[in-house]
């Protein structure tokens, strides 16, 4: 069982991230507020893309920072997913190579999702042989989500990843999540400032909710959208 406790203060020049939480099991966690209320640079920060002045990181018993001991595991070394609402994809390589890029430089042992169960639940097949400038936005954001998990990542970070799609397209990629999140029992912490969206997401499941508001958590664990 994944367990995720995180502690980071991280001050800039008009903002201030300061936050305390621990997350006991593999589940959706949703990160919720408006712009600005430091809702991406919490999530860089796990990503070790920010580094926190002040800060300690577990996941699943292994320390991934921790700034008293002088402890910072570089980002490449975090076993995470990260996908954005902007995903750049290879151009020079076909969808097939793209998702594979990453899987084929995890050693044999450490694949732990199967790449045919992925891009059968994204429905991608008919997608593999095409070229990244001939996708939809739909699209793109299916071959991404499939990207990241291929690496075998022990947590899925995700920043807005429906938020410049249509309707229809937003309630295909959050169905394909909650049906990921099911078969993979993996922890996902999901980015998002709509009401709507993380009411959709949210139905079904028992997760939690990270309520920030300039750059403070307001309320944690509890469902008030």
């Amino acid at each position: 069982m994944t367990e995720i406790s995180a502690q980071f203060l991280l001050q800039k020049e008009d903002f201030i991230l300061d936050v305390n939480f621990k997350i006991p099991a593999p589940q959706i966690t949703i990160i919720y507020g408006q712009s600005g209320s430091g809702k991406t640079t919490l999530l860089r920060c796990i990503a070790g893309l920010e580094q926190a002045e002040k800060a300690e990181l577990t996941v699943n018993g292994e320390v991934w920072q921790d700034s008293a001991k002088n402890i910072f595991l570089p980002t490449h070394l975090r076993k995470i997913g990260y996908v954005s609402q902007k995903n750049s994809l290879f151009p020079h390589l076909s969808v097939e190579e793209n998702l594979f890029f990453g899987f084929k430089r995890i050693a044999k042992n450490q694949q732990k999702i199967d790449p045919k169960k992925i891009i059968a639940a994204l429905k991608i097949e008919n997608l593999l042989s095409r070229k990244t400038d001939k996708l939809s936005g739909g699209e793109t954001q299916k071959i991404a989500i499939a990207r990241s998990l291929l690496t075998s990542p022990e947590i899925l970070l995700m920043d807005e990843p429906v938020s410049a799609l249509d309707d229809n397209n937003k309630k295909e990629i959050l169905d394909c999540i909650k049906n990921l999140h099911q078969q993979l029992a993996l922890p996902i912490l999901y980015v998002s400032h709509s009401k709507e969206e993380t009411k959709y997401l949210a139905e079904g499941f028992a997760g939690k909710f990270i309520f920030l508001e300039n750059g403070r958590i307001t309320d944690f664990n509890s469902n008030r959208i």
